[in-house]
């Protein structure tokens, strides 16, 4: 059956909240807008149908006192003091404009609760309903030649600082609630224009949920504005450039052919920019026809943790470079070739009258080889350029040697470089006259359509911060706080405070409970478990290592969801909230590779934990149920290591390509003194003679000197983290503070 990859848009988001208006009034009537001094929040409007009335006891009556949040109109943005708050006042009466260089302050304001459970529950989308605003109301413009609209969101609503407009709404005099929304006019536009002030108007009907989001058809796009036409010329222009496809005549499509279509797909980018994008509706795709090798390779997680290491342990900065439009610049293999209708709305004919057919001669978005192509030209390129490319440890990462021992190593993450250089770069990006780093940007910049993003600051959601001495952090913040709004919108729990744990003291109670319900007893909360889950793997994965072992134990319940479970999933989101900005902070000394290994033995399958340190945090873990049941301890811990000797071999292939061998056997800790044993002897025979000879992988890397095996007291074997709970709190974060290098 063919799969669906490319779905009709849904024109109302599945979940968030229906914002109120901004100003409660008519928006199709001009209104001019009047400062109010910061201290006094904006009068609230009449109540409207999306939230209930304010209750009698709580009326939302016009403040007479000053409200006792501080506003800081030089701290909430980066334009500075040069920009001056404004507040919606009594639109009814003359106004004078607003001065040049101004920011515009919208207030929402309702009852606590209406408030709390519409507005501060995701603010996330607050931020693309407020773009998606600000482009209808360019894209409206009566006159957009002669009175430009230029209006930018300038609130980071995940970062907003307690000290200036809080991420909160604020109390109001009466029991009312206001959340401030801030945007930017652009410096010289002449507010006093009553076009500008026309459509400064429609901000009223600001901020709903449900408001007509990206188009879904080339035909909504025509009806939603010029600012989506100028998008599709944008993307047609790529093409063009590229020679993505040659018009032709249907009678030279072979008779044993399928013609596609080409499908618009558009997106309201954060930034407030249109986005549409041509794509191939690949689910029709014949394989061994259109299409036959897919597959494409992706820069491991622990590769690209590897790679900001090793900048650190070399003193190097990290570059972030993207491929503009990248599989539009991938090329086909001889002989390949897919046949598509000319893209909606922009139809060519023959000389009969006929429409034409694109014979599309390069990838395009949707096709399901489109990856691949765009990786062999790439990783060709590089090797052309004198790069290797690590093959016997991870392909997409690309190292070159230079005679005055230049740094450049790169990673490749599908359309996106992580470039580790030791040239130190001037502001316009370049390096000292004559260095390789400048050579192989000249190069990248003549061959490839590419963005110089300057240093890597985020990768894949993945926030990246320079210390002062020279260590490298890796952190989810933003990531953190989304969670926290789409999934507690209320806040985090109470009782969870920084030194609590992200579990409660019967987690493995719930779990066991869980699993002896039978399937979807509880069908309501299937969807919003897996969801949970399927967010905090991400986090459990990528940085937030300290959340892995619960993570990975609710996982088993994916389908017996239970109110406990979606309790502990609390407990995580809460933990979390109280310490959002925890990451991995990787320094300058010189490390050797370190790797932990543990098992916690249970009836049934028992559960592995590794980790593996490098540059005094984390480079690789693990916890991992077992896929045998293991008859001892012994036998669950010899696994245990085994599994984590993989990854310790693996890592020790890639430090060795990037120029950073280990000086001899790395050491692999446990806690088992059997299970040191059978790794060095075959030892404790009644106890190993069943096991699979698969398990002792650990013993042939010993044998090879590749790995060694200490015996560590449990107490200070930091793998126990990721098998079970831990009952004191002081010992998990002892445990956390080491393996993710927290300070002190």
């Amino acid at each position: 059956m063919p799969v669906d990859y490319f779905k009709k848009q849904p024109r109302k988001r599945e979940w968030g909240p229906k914002w109120v208006d901004a100003v409660g009034a008519d928006p199709n009537v001009s209104r001019t807008l009047a400062p109010v001094p910061e201290e006094m929040p904006s009068p609230p409007p009449a109540p409207l149908p999306h939230l209930p009335p304010p209750s009698p006891s709580t009326p939302l009556s016009h403040p007479n006192t000053p409200s006792p949040t501080e506003y800081s109109p030089g701290g909430t943005h980066q334009f500075g003091p040069s920009y001056t708050p404004f507040v919606a006042a009594d639109l009814s009466e003359p106004l004078p404009p607003l001065p040049p260089g101004a920011a515009l302050r919208l207030e929402m304001t309702g009852t606590r609760d209406a408030l709390h459970a519409h507005l501060y529950s995701h603010l996330d989308v607050m931020e693309a309903a407020v773009a998606q605003t600000l482009l209808a109301a360019a894209a409206d413009a009566p006159s957009p030649t002669t009175a430009p609209l230029d209006l930018v969101p300038i609130s980071p609503w995940s970062s907003l600082d307690g000290s200036c407009v809080p991420r909160k709404s604020v109390r109001l005099p009466g029991g009312g609630r206001a959340l401030p929304v801030f945007v930017a006019l652009k410096r010289g536009d002449d507010i006093s224009s009553p076009d500008v002030l026309a459509n400064l108007a429609l901000l009223g009907q600001a901020l709903r949920a449900d408001s007509p989001g990206a188009p879904s058809t080339h035909r909504e796009a025509v009806e939603a504005g010029q600012i989506w036409l100028d998008a599709e010329a944008k993307e047609l222009s790529n093409h063009a450039r590229n020679a993505s496809w040659t018009s032709i005549p249907r009678s030279e499509v072979p008779n044993d052919r399928r013609i596609h279509k080409l499908i618009w797909v558009y997106k309201l980018k954060r930034d407030g920019s249109a986005k549409a994008r041509l794509c191939v509706q690949g689910n029709t795709l014949q394989p061994g026809v259109d299409f036959d090798q897919t597959w494409s390779s992706a820069l491991r997680y622990s590769s690209a943790r590897a790679l900001f290491a090793y900048a650190a342990r070399k003193g190097c900065r990290v570059r972030s470079v993207d491929l503009v439009a990248a599989y539009l610049q991938g090329r086909f293999v001889d002989g390949e070739v897919v046949y598509c209708y000319l893209p909606t709305g922009y139809p060519e004919l023959d000389s009969n009258g006929q429409p034409l057919i694109a014979r599309v001669d390069k990838p395009i978005y949707g096709m399901q080889q489109a990856g691949r192509r765009l990786q062999r030209m790439l990783f060709a390129w590089l090797v052309e350029q004198g790069f290797a490319a690590l093959d016997d440890s991870d392909p997409c990462v690309f190292t070159r040697t230079h005679p005055d021992g230049e740094i450049i190593t790169i990673g490749v993450y599908v359309d996106n470089l992580q470039i580790v250089h030791s040239a130190v770069l001037n502001a316009d990006g370049r390096g000292p006259s004559g260095c390789a780093y400048n050579t192989f940007m000249d190069s990248l910049t003549r061959d490839w359509d590419i963005t110089d993003e300057g240093p890597m600051e985020d990768l894949l959601g993945i926030e990246v911060d320079y210390l002062p001495d020279g260590a490298i952090k890796l952190h989810q913040t933003s990531y953190v706080n989304k969670l926290i709004e789409r999934f507690l919108p209320h806040g985090p729990l109470e009782k969870v405070q920084r030194g609590s744990l992200p579990y409660s003291s019967d987690f493995l109670k719930h779990i066991a409970d869980a699993l002896a319900l039978p399937p979807a007893s509880y069908p309501e909360l299937i969807r919003p478990l897996q969801e949970r889950l399927g967010c905090l793997m991400y986090a459990a994965t990528s940085t937030r290592c300290d959340i892995a072992f619960p993570v990975h134990y609710l996982c088993k319940c994916l389908q017996r969801p239970t109110p406990e479970l979606i309790r502990e999933t609390d407990l995580i989101l809460s933990y979390l909230a109280r310490l959002p900005s925890a990451g991995l902070t990787y320094t300058r000394d010189q490390m050797r590779l370190a790797g932990f290994s543990d098992a916690s033995w249970e009836t049934a399958a028992s559960t592995s934990g590794w980790v593996v340190m490098w540059q005094s945090a984390a480079l690789s873990w693990g916890s991992r149920k077992q896929k045998s049941i293991a008859l001892s301890s012994c036998e669950a811990e010899i696994i245990a290591l085994s599994e984590a000797a993989k990854d310790m071999v693996y890592l020790r292939k890639l430090v060795r390509g990037l120029g950073e061998p280990e000086p001899g056997p790395s050491v692999l800790a446990t806690d088992s003194q059997s299970a040191r044993d059978v790794s060095y002897n075959p030892e404790h025979h009644d106890r190993m003679k069943h096991v699979q000879r698969r398990h002792f992988f650990i013993r042939d890397m010993v044998e090879s000197f590749e790995l060694e095996v200490p015996f560590v007291r449990t107490a200070d074997n930091i793998a126990d983290f990721f098998t079970k709970p831990m009952k004191s709190a002081s010992q998990f974060h002892a445990f956390r503070k080491t393996i993710m290098n927290e300070p002190s």
